[in-house]
């Protein structure tokens, strides 16, 4: 049995599968490779679809075609546009393609307005060769990229007494550290972070890997597993993902065919604040909220 999805889950995943349509026509346009990644290559292949309980949309572009993606910022036409690291508030070290007629805030604590987006993944390479460089570079990144989340959550005197108020003192104190520590170097800790994404994008090698904020070295794959990939159904369109799907997605989910148990059929993404038809400003938003009170 499936996880039971309310009347506004489904209207949220109509509009993402809409803009993902804008997307694959943006890639379609310019000649961009995509492929579907994590859970949604999992969905394509299990349910045609999204994954009944999950609510985004995840792809990985290998890096000549991430990174025309990325000079199309501010120029694709329409209603759609892209979401990095230069935009006010943004936590993400993966860019998002946005729908700017609707407004998502995910959490209180951040402080990046968006709207109904895809999350996109450079597909970068490995080398063995440089495997303990990899390593260590690996830890980096893991140490500067928790960093730099923190340096952009909401660290406003206002939300700290707001939470001191309610008596919720440990996370005063994350947002007391935030405000000391971590905003005043938030310009810098950027700047470290994309200089560990360059070195990663500059390494040539035999395979695939999207590098990950971890200890660990992340994941990397046979670059023959991707090819020219496969289009399949996908909700009432479709996708592209990996050709051989199925050695992609044993490596990352085992027994894939076979669906959690039904307490674990739950969506990781929080919607605070949701607005099909507006793109509103942080500022609009607190407003509209604290009316509501």
């Amino acid at each position: 049995m499936d996880a039971i999805i309310d009347k506004s889950t489904l209207k949220f995943k109509s509009y993402l599968i809409e803009t993902f349509k804008a997307f694959a026509k943006l890639c379609e346009i310019y000649n961009l490779t995509y492929y579907a990644a994590y859970g949604t290559a999992l969905g394509a292949v299990r349910h045609q679809g999204i994954i009944p309980w999950d609510d985004d949309i995840d792809v990985y572009m290998p890096r000549s075609s991430f990174e025309k993606l990325l000079s199309l910022k501010g120029k694709i036409p329409g209603h759609y546009d892209i979401a990095f690291l230069e935009d006010k508030g943004y936590y993400a070290y993966f860019p998002k393609f946005i729908d700017n007629n609707t407004t998502v805030w995910e959490n209180e604590e951040l402080t990046f307005l968006g709207g109904v987006w895809i999350d996109i993944f450079a597909l970068d390479e490995f080398n063995e060769e440089w495997k303990d460089e990899i390593q260590k570079m690996n830890l980096i990144f893991y140490s500067v990229y928790k960093k730099f989340f923190k340096s952009v959550r909401n660290s406003s005197f206002s939300f700290l007494f707001k939470n001191i108020k309610k008596g919720n003192f440990k996370i005063s104190l994350k947002i007391l550290s935030n405000i000391v520590y971590y905003k005043p170097n938030s310009n810098k800790l950027k700047k470290q972070l994309l200089a560990v994404l360059d070195f990663f994008a500059s390494i040539q090698g035999q395979y695939y890997c999207c590098y990950l904020p971890e200890k660990g070295i992340s994941k990397y794959y046979s670059k023959h597993w991707f090819g020219e990939g496969l289009e399949v159904p996908f909700e009432d369109t479709t996708i592209i993902i990996p050709s051989d799907f199925d050695s992609y997605l044993t490596m990352e989910y085992g027994d894939y065919m076979t669906p959690p148990p039904v307490d674990q059929r739950v969506s990781n993404h929080g919607h605070y604040f949701l607005d099909f038809d507006k793109h509103y400003t942080l500022e609009e938003v607190k407003k509209i909220l604290a009316e509501k009170e």
